[in-house]
């Protein structure tokens, strides 16, 4: 991928965080192609495992004591194994029933065109001076739909910035730190909680057979979280970033945005009627001390078992209001540092929830960093769409600031909740005791 060094002019006057900003942007514009470096990564790991066993890496399991060796990757049994159980790896993935029953009513919801529809009412019915804010926690309510934010309000964000008369590239950026950057924050559960407690699960059995992680494990954090990472995307895109890249020069025509049609205003009214009923109808399974999603002595286990069930049938129940309007993929990392972190700060008397909270902070305000995120050649398109010329290191640049804003909200917003001693979620301790 072939970029300038810097799409900036050097500056001498400019503030100590402008030229770093401007450093950040001509190292990471000689960076290979993302898949490139996918592959470079790949091929590391095989070196490292055959220097990990040469070097007789071990580690004792914290369960049983039992000396867990460095396995060497390049061996022809290693290789042999890695293409013989490909199939029984995935079909053995922790979270893969999980996953699959949320995202089966997901998935409807998106592909019938309800979530797109309903970002744009988002974004396009609020006032002028608080679209920032708009784009930018549009872009967090996103992950409700997984990938639906990459893929409809990152360009979104960039035509509505056009439209404005602000830079285009503004508006990828901050679509693009609320979709990416704050990707753990939402308001509700998503498709990410029931991913990340199938993995944290197991991880904790390791030390305590019985142990169980409902996916409701993080959700009053993360529900926190919204308005924090809002408030902080808006700053950083009014007064770091806009500031920096200046008046937009380019010769892109401004689209034009034709308004809702009057099928898809129906379609959101009933499509929230909908979801108004489906929750009262929850409510009164569970509130009642004899509700149906009550336990025999009247503890709500059996709802917190029941929401990945919830979330499936609610999505089908909102296409069913919408379908006449349109009638004609974190994980990885997670499933390799749970089983060593969980335990090891469960020994520290440190909840599983906590621990998958932390890790869910940290892994969600630098995915906008790494030119191995997946969608990270789709978001250079569509910013070269505006300007022809931008490279990995001027993306990288430019989401910088969001990152560091990101990071230092939420940390001491996660050390506050600690102090405070407030649940991470229903029935989610911050402590573990044996």
């Amino acid at each position: 991928m072939s970029a300038p060094d810097s799409k900036l002019p050097k500056d001498t006057s400019k503030k100590w965080t402008a030229r770093l900003l401007d450093r950040v942007e001509r190292i990471g514009n000689r960076l290979p192609d993302p898949v490139s470096l996918f592959a470079i990564f790949c091929a590391l790991v095989l070196v490292v495992s055959w220097l990990a066993d040469a070097m007789g890496l071990a580690a004792e399991h914290p369960g049983t004591g039992e000396e867990i060796r460095a396995v060497n990757l390049l061996t022809a049994e290693s290789i042999r194994r890695i293409l013989v159980e490909m199939p029984r790896t995935f079909t053995d993935f922790p979270p893969l029933g999980l996953v699959l029953v949320v995202m089966i009513g997901i998935g409807v919801a998106e592909r019938t065109g309800l979530i797109e529809v309903a970002l744009q009412a988002l974004i396009r019915g609020v006032p002028d001076v608080l679209v920032t804010a708009a784009v930018v926690v549009g872009g967090l309510l996103s992950s409700l739909a997984v990938d639906a934010g990459y893929v409809v309000l990152i360009p979104l964000g960039t035509v509505i910035f056009h439209a404005l008369g602000r830079h285009p590239i503004a508006g990828l950026a901050a679509a693009f730190a609320g979709v990416s950057g704050g990707f753990s924050a939402n308001l509700v559960l998503t498709a990410l909680d029931p991913l990340l407690a199938g993995f944290t699960e197991p991880a904790a059995q390791l030390l305590d057979p019985s142990y169980q992680v409902a996916p409701t494990a993080n959700w009053w954090l993360m529900a926190a979280l919204v308005p924090v990472f809002g408030a902080g995307g808006t700053f950083m895109t009014e007064r770091i970033l806009e500031p920096r890249l200046g008046g937009y020069e380019g010769s892109v025509e401004v689209e034009e945005y034709s308004g809702m049609s009057d099928d898809e205003r129906r379609g959101l009214i009933a499509a929230a009627v909908t979801l108004l009923i489906a929750l009262a109808a929850v409510a009164w399974m569970a509130i009642p001390a004899g509700g149906v999603l009550r336990g025999p002595e009247g503890e709500i286990t059996p709802l917190l078992s029941s929401i990945v069930a919830l979330m499936l049938f609610l999505f089908f129940l909102l296409l069913s209001a919408f379908i006449n309007l349109f009638i004609g993929g974190a994980s990885a990392k997670w499933a390799i540092m749970a089983p060593v972190f969980v335990p090891m700060l469960m020994l520290l008397g440190f909840s599983p929830e906590l621990t998958q909270a932390a890790y869910r902070i940290g892994d969600s305000v630098t995915n906008i960093l790494t030119p191995l995120l997946p969608y990270y050649p789709l978001v250079i398109i569509f910013a070269r769409k505006y300007d022809g010329e931008i490279g990995l290191g001027t993306l990288i640049a430019a989401m910088l600031p969001y990152s560091v804003v990101f990071a230092v909200t939420a940390v001491p917003t996660l050390v506050l909740w600690i102090l405070l001693g407030i649940p991470l979620g229903p029935g989610a301790p911050l402590e573990y005791v044996p």
